[in-house]
């Protein structure tokens, strides 16, 4: 869908899909200039969900992880808000982590594993 270009514009296509689905929906908002705000909703509840932006082309993978995410949180039992609340999280980490990795002009992947490892002792490992 073009044109997606605010919270306003994401609430109305997300009823939408969510009234026509009867499901759980997430609006992502990463490509809005200033925020990366999502929308969590279904034909009952709505949940705006402020982000932080940070700037990177190391991109590539926020989906797939966004989603893995999601739904092992939903495995280990979360509610859906607090899986997609935990989720998100874990991919603002993955991005922050992978701003040290300097692919110049390409696109570079997310780091999932950034934050994991700056709590254990790698040392030990090998």
């Amino acid at each position: 869908i073009k044109n997606i270009d605010s919270i306003e514009k994401m609430e109305i296509y997300g009823e939408i899909i969510a009234n026509f689905t009867k499901k759980w929906v997430l609006i992502k908002g990463g490509h809005l200039s200033n925020s990366a705000v999502d929308i969590l909703i279904n034909s009952d509840e709505k949940y705006i969900l402020d982000g932080e932006k940070i700037p990177s082309n190391n991109t590539h993978g926020t989906g797939c992880s966004l989603s893995s995410a999601i739904a092992s949180n939903l495995a280990k039992g979360y509610t859906m808000l607090e899986a997609v609340k935990k989720a998100k999280n874990f991919v603002l980490f993955s991005i922050k982590n992978s701003n040290s990795i300097d692919f110049e002009k390409l696109n570079g992947t997310v780091n999932q594993m950034g934050e994991i490892y700056k709590n254990i002792d790698i040392e030990k490992l090998y």
